[in-house]
């Protein structure tokens, strides 16, 4: 069994410069699992040659809306004033209409800043408020000792709920009347739901058509309006954004804000109160929140910040090295979570920059099987994305001086793939 060490211990009476200082500087799509089998491969760091990588298409098929829930119709050659068939441009200060893609920009550029001090200190307060610290606990997985973050344990099943509460709570704090809307129909968007719901602040999550029947079914849970527009991400998050502008909401990106960073940043806190002895946190990356966010959390210690991605869908490895992002060069994979496109200005990607940071890719094949031996080994269910990081932990030199610990990300994975990884991979 695994040996869990103290969730009890406060992670946040006990920081140190580490939180006192100013930074330097500066979610995912629904994607249907590859069924083929990959070549192993060993990681290999960002610093080499990588093919460009970018915006994945979106898997799934058709989803019919339920009862209650509204389907936008996003219809192409429309100009930005037209309601009929299209998504009409938001309104500038002057009363013009904004075409969507600069009202998109001007969503975009609102929160993409680097969070302060303060926001961190003011963050933990709130996820303290709402969430416990979730579990670090030691397991023997494939023959390795590592520890495991366990943010599968969290109310929505990811991570994702800490920046998700840390947004909200920033914006009721400013106004109480404050709308929100996200874009997503994974765990970003079960984290804005569950934080709506729990503050009692009024949400709307817009999701793709072709999203999961069984993410829709899961947001439905909550009191949240669901929108179900278009046939990808894309579409989705531009309606999104441009519902935000039109309706003075808050637009809540699951990944390049602020709060949400500061949210996310709260998980490698704990980290360090649990495990001071830690050497390094290896963590899933898609749009780079969790890792931009355990920067800015574990600055002033030894621990160093380990992100992982795909090899077939590294997307933000490339716009970390300054390539060009191209949309057809994705492969599907069942790490959905971390999978997915990157804008190029996000904050992210600044952050991540600037400190010490290292990337590193894993197979498909590596990920389904560190997943089923995650299972098999710990007794612990994990989602895709949280199995790329575990892969990189298991792919890593045995005799690597100190602590390892793995941020086993979210337990979000369908039932079906699930027992098939279980029935198919050799341990």
């Amino acid at each position: 069994m695994p040996q869990q060490e103290d969730p009890g211990a406060d992670p946040h009476g006990q920081r140190d410069e580490a939180e006192q200082r100013q930074p330097g500087s500066r979610d995912s799509q629904d994607r249907g699992p590859d069924d083929g089998t990959e070549p192993e491969h060993e990681d290999r760091c960002c610093d080499l040659a990588l093919s460009d990588s970018g915006v994945p298409l979106d898997g799934g098929g058709d989803q019919l809306a339920a009862e209650g829930d509204e389907t936008v119709d996003v219809g192409a050659g429309k100009g930005p004033d037209s309601k009929e068939g299209g998504i009409e441009g938001g309104r500038s200060d002057d009363g013009t209409v904004a075409p969507p893609a600069t009202v998109q920009a001007m969503a975009a550029a609102a929160r993409s800043r680097a969070p302060d001090d303060d926001q961190l200190l003011r963050a933990a307060e709130i996820i303290a408020a709402v969430l416990p610290p979730s579990p670090l606990v030691e397991a023997s997985v494939s023959g390795r000792r590592l520890w495991l973050k366990l943010e599968s344990l969290q109310p929505t099943g990811s991570f994702k709920v800490r920046g998700a509460l840390a947004a909200l709570a920033a914006a009721a704090a400013e106004d109480p009347a404050t709308e929100i809307v996200a874009c997503s129909a994974g765990n970003h968007g079960l984290g804005v739901a569950f934080a709506a719901a729990r503050l009692g602040t009024r949400a709307t999550v817009v999701v793709p058509m072709t999203a999961s029947p069984a993410k829709l079914a899961r947001l439905r849970e909550f009191d949240v309006e669901l929108q179900l527009v278009g046939a990808g991400y894309e579409q989705a998050e531009t309606h999104a954004q441009v519902l935000a502008e039109q309706r003075g909401a808050r637009f809540v990106s699951p990944y390049d804000d602020d709060w949400v960073i500061a949210g996310q940043a709260t998980m490698a806190a704990e980290v360090l109160v649990q495990r001071p002895s830690a050497a390094r946190l290896i963590v899933g990356v898609g749009g780079g929140g969790l890792a931009a966010g355990s920067i800015l959390a574990t600055r002033g210690s030894e621990v160093i910040v380990h992100g992982v991605q795909l090899e077939q869908n590294a997307a933000f490895a490339a716009a970390l090295a300054g390539r060009q992002i191209d949309p057809a060069a994705l492969g599907s994979t069942i790490a959905d979570g971390i999978a997915g496109g990157i804008d190029a200005s996000s904050i992210t990607l600044q952050i991540l920059r600037s400190a010490r940071f290292e990337l590193s890719l894993v197979s498909e094949a590596a990920t389904r099987t560190a997943l089923a031996a995650c299972a098999h080994d710990a007794g612990l269910v994990i989602e895709g994305s949280a199995a790329a990081a575990l892969a990189a932990a298991l792919e890593r030199p045995g005799s690597e001086e100190g602590e390892t610990v793995v941020a086993i990300s979210g337990r979000n994975i369908a039932t079906e793939l699930l027992g098939e990884l279980l029935g198919t991979q050799t341990l």
